[in-house]
């Protein structure tokens, strides 16, 4: 079954971060993930809710009030 999205929240990539067992890509594929998936997201009709790079809390209380909306 093909999973369908009416919004989904694309957080800002971190500017910098350090390499690890978990993160392993560079700033320059971050970067062009977050392009890519951003127009993947767009070209299938979601609507996209970004999310800047601010505090973990700054962050949690744009989504929490992105969902209180819905």
């Amino acid at each position: 079954k093909k999973a369908t999205y009416k919004k989904v929240f694309l957080l800002e990539p971190l500017k910098q971060f350090t390499k690890d067992y978990a993160r392993t890509e560079n700033m320059h594929f971050t970067e062009e993930l977050d392009k890519l998936l951003l127009r993947s997201y767009e070209e299938q009709g979601i609507d996209v809710i970004r999310i800047p790079l601010v505090s973990i809390n700054e962050r949690v209380k744009l989504i929490r009030a992105h969902i209180d909306e819905a």
